[in-house]
């Protein structure tokens, strides 16, 4: 139970792991700002003399999210960013002229820096998906959550907080404020089918829907595990872990167990 190494910092840490570089074992983790349920920063890597080897910054410009930084057998690394855009909120009771928080899932070589894939939400999932509401006259408060689809406070529709790889050709990407999970065609960006929310491919049976969710992992067995937060706000009276089993003839997620 003792304490085998600690770093102070004078900024926000985040997804602190252990990983794989190069065959080594190494310590990643996210550093920067936090900006109210996401962030603006750059992702480290630490050999096992804890010593920092590497400083990742997100590419083509973006600052880097704090909810992923996961290294590939490929010498690569799948992250994410937000970004606020001028937006046409129209379709979901905002401005016409207003702004939301667009996401953006990047793959990385880490030795040159050199982005590898780029896939950013509004280009392929529409906005009313969402079930985050706009608040009236929120850039006027203080609550860093809530939005009215100004530049001040973007609507954050999607909220994209994990992705991972799923087999050689596919990226699973889970977006808390859609409530869904989305594979992803890594060469073209597309969207081959979509798990929960209001566009779900498939029928969601007793005790499968879930709701603001993070983390969704393909297991070895071809089941998907995910955190089922069910909250904020609340949906249900505790939160869980969740496996789901997809039956692709019958376009079905059924739950193969929960904690």
């Amino acid at each position: 139970g003792e304490v085998v190494w600690a770093s102070p910092s004078e900024v926000t840490v985040a997804d602190f792991r252990v990983q794989t570089y190069q065959g080594e074992p190494v310590l990643t983790w996210w550093e920067g700002r936090s900006l109210g349920g996401y962030g603006e920063g750059e992702f480290v890597i630490a050999d096992t003399a804890y010593r920092e080897v590497m400083r990742l910054p997100a590419g083509n410009g973006r600052a880097g999210d704090l909810h992923e930084f996961q290294l590939t057998d490929q010498g690569t690394a799948l992250i994410l960013a937000y970004e606020s855009e001028p937006a046409d909120l129209s379709s979901v009771g905002g401005p016409a002229e207003g702004h939301m928080l667009n996401n953006y899932v990047q793959e990385i070589d880490i030795a040159t820096g050199r982005v590898i894939f780029e896939w950013n939400a509004r280009d392929h999932v529409q906005v009313t998906d969402s079930f985050e509401e706009l608040v009236p006259d929120a850039a006027a408060t203080d609550d860093r959550f809530d939005a009215d689809g100004s530049a001040e406070a973007p609507l954050d529709w999607f909220h994209v907080n994990a992705v991972t790889e799923d087999g050689d050709d596919t990226l699973l990407v889970t977006a808390r404020n859609t409530q869904a999970i989305y594979a992803i065609d890594r060469r073209t960006g597309e969207v081959r089918w979509t798990l929960g929310g209001k566009s779900s491919d498939y029928t969601m049976a007793d005790g499968a829907t879930f709701t603001w969710q993070h983390d969704a992992r393909p297991l070895p067995d071809g089941t998907i595990s995910l955190f089922d937060n069910q909250g904020n706000p609340p949906t249900a009276e505790e939160s869980r872990a969740l496996v789901l089993e997809l039956d692709d003839t019958r376009h079905e997620a059924r739950v193969v167990r929960e904690l």
